[in-house]
């Protein structure tokens, strides 16, 4: 549930991670802060050392990029229309906008 995630980061003392409204699209969302508004989207990006982030999904794929040399990290929500809409290239592409060497970045 929603409520699994801030129980985890009481126990371990670590703020609560910064979601997105999964909209089963190619959306894509730069998050600069735990302030930062909630927003509808299907992946984040942050460069925000010790900024946790947290994607909730059923029965479609996450995948995770990093970045170590740009200490960039992306979470990436995708079902069958976010796989149509190219939504993994558009990350890694807007990863690449942030700093990114595409051959350096992990999976």
């Amino acid at each position: 549930t929603h409520d699994d995630p801030k129980r985890v980061c009481d126990k371990f003392n670590i703020p609560k991670p910064h979601t997105c409204k999964n909209a089963h699209k190619d959306g894509i969302i730069v998050v600069q802060s735990l302030n930062d508004p909630i927003q509808e989207g299907d992946a984040m990006i942050t460069q925000q050392k010790g900024l946790p982030l947290i994607l909730f999904h059923a029965d479609c794929q996450v995948a995770i990029f990093y970045e170590p040399k740009a200490e960039t990290l992306a979470l990436v929500h995708s079902g069958w229309r976010g796989t149509n809409l190219n939504i993994y290239g558009k990350v890694i592409n807007k990863m690449e906008q942030m700093g990114c060497r595409r051959d350096q970045i992990l999976a």
